[in-house]
């Protein structure tokens, strides 16, 4: 059994993974993060006030708040459970 050196074995694999460079950029590039999170700025004041997910902050004295249910219930028309459809 003849031993293969790491560099020969990286040489032999370059074309499939290219440069590690390459690699980290790519993983670097976040194209949602031009529209997420969404910025309250961009909105009128009705606006704000009908999605107030917007303007909201996590409150470390109240770490248990969770509004976004109460905002699905006011959004939601039916409620459909599981295996009722």
């Amino acid at each position: 059994m003849s031993a293969v050196s790491l560099r020969q074995v990286a040489v032999g694999l370059r074309p499939q993974i290219g440069s590690v460079g390459q690699v980290a950029q790519s993983a670097k590039q976040q194209p949602w993060k031009a529209f997420w999170p969404l910025k309250a700025k961009s909105y009128t004041s009705e606006e704000r006030a009908n999605m107030p997910w917007l303007t909201w902050k996590f409150d470390p004295a109240n770490p248990t708040n969770r509004p976004w249910r109460e905002w699905m219930l006011d959004n939601q028309s039916t409620v459909v459970r599981r295996g009722s459809w």
